[in-house]
């Protein structure tokens, strides 16, 4: 049983800091634009890295569910926990997001490669076909996304109020210069284009 609590507090640290490499990477340049002071910024980094890990957890629970209930077969919590853990540690390198053109396409390219580490890991580790572990890793996965798109009015308040609470500063999202956004500098306004350049 300890060992089971091992392995879960190392997926966790490993969870939580691949989450902390992944927000430098693309929580900065917002940070930065709103001008957070270091230590603020470090406080939301920390604060995303942890709805990371919560977002992962669940994952995890929803892989385990799966697989357990749906295919009778038996799993610890504990190792499906490890297995989601080191799908993510491609973002480990999430900080190079912030390179400018090739960011967006590491993010994804992350992303990708850690979908197919958790379906080749699931699959092997606790015997189960190739459409089995499609269907167990991807339900959880979409519920991740899902959860991670959802725009209710309540999620907004949310996000808004740990913007606030971790940054000190209040929500601004509409001062992010159009440089960011890949507007062409010629159709901003004049006093617009001085801050693109």
């Amino acid at each position: 049983m300890w060992i089971d609590t091992i392995i879960i507090a190392f997926s966790v640290t490993v969870l939580f800091i691949c989450g902390f490499m992944e927000s430098i990477g693309t929580r900065t340049p917002l940070l930065m634009l709103n001008r957070v002071p270091f230590r603020r910024s470090v406080y939301h980094w920390a604060v995303f890295a942890g709805l990371q890990v919560l977002g992962h957890l669940l994952w995890a629970a929803s892989i385990w569910s799966l697989v357990q209930l749906v295919y009778g077969h038996r799993a610890d919590f504990s190792a499906v926990v490890l297995i989601v853990a080191i799908s993510y540690l491609p973002s480990f390198f999430g900080f190079m997001f912030l390179l400018p053109y090739l960011g967006p396409l590491l993010m994804y390219g992350s992303g990708i490669f850690s979908l197919a580490i958790a379906l080749l890991l699931i699959g092997v580790a606790f015997d189960l076909g190739p459409w089995q572990a499609i269907v167990g890793v991807f339900a959880g996965w979409l519920l991740l996304r899902l959860l991670e798109r959802w725009q209710s009015n309540s999620a907004q308040v949310v996000q808004q109020w740990l913007w606030q609470v971790t940054t000190g500063f209040p929500v601004r999202h509409e001062q992010v210069p159009p440089v960011l956004t890949l507007a062409p500098a010629e159709q901003l306004p004049r006093e617009e284009q001085a801050h693109a350049i």
